[in-house]
């Protein structure tokens, strides 16, 4: 596992554009690392561009990018402690090349050799599961879900916990609106 992974990072490394784009899929389920993406920017999951990051393999096949860890979702500081703006972390054009935002050399390749088929899943998914709307329904059924009785326990346990005064509702609601407004420009580009 560790050599498979080690080949992956060398490939993302070393190999010309040609090459990536070509090859790619030996070494990792595209579909999967585009979803990813999309989601990772979406959700402003800022910790997910490296540090959360999870590739997982079955049978020895390429690699799967999965999504986990997601409490900084919504641009949440990593400390808990506040919100990143919205337009934090984002890809950009520069000097006619995409830079992912994210200090990532594979997020960089992908964005520039996948950049088509990037746009198209991202128009598919925002008319479905990554649509405003839908976002902030599951984020308020899974808000809902926690009991009022066991926010106040946490919260007297933990005292010290930032953000305890907010409703987060409220702003998953506006942060992913805003977000949307922004990735809408940038991929409709």
């Amino acid at each position: 596992i560790q050599d498979k992974m080690n080949e992956f990072i060398g490939f993302v490394i070393n190999s010309d554009d040609g090459s990536f784009k070509k090859n790619f899929s030996k070494y990792a389920d595209k579909n999967s690392v585009i979803d990813y993406m999309i989601s990772m920017y979406m959700l402003g999951l800022n910790t997910s561009y490296a540090k959360d990051l999870i590739f997982v393999t079955y049978d020895d096949g390429p690699w799967t990018a999965s999504l986990f860890d997601m409490e900084n979702a919504f641009g949440l500081f990593d400390d808990g402690s506040g919100f990143h703006s919205a337009d934090y972390g984002l890809p950009s054009l520069k000097n006619g090349k995409w830079v992912s935002g994210t200090d990532s050399l594979l997020w960089d390749r992908v964005l520039n050799n996948f950049n088509g088929e990037i746009i198209k899943r991202y128009a598919e998914l925002r008319k479905s599961t990554l649509s405003v709307d839908n976002i902030v329904k599951v984020a308020k059924e899974k808000i809902s879900m926690v009991p009022s009785d066991i926010n106040k326990a946490d919260f007297k346990l933990y005292g010290g916990q930032p953000q305890q005064n907010i409703s987060h509702a409220e702003q998953i609601e506006k942060y992913v609106t805003e977000r949307a407004k922004l990735l809408d420009g940038i991929f409709n580009k």
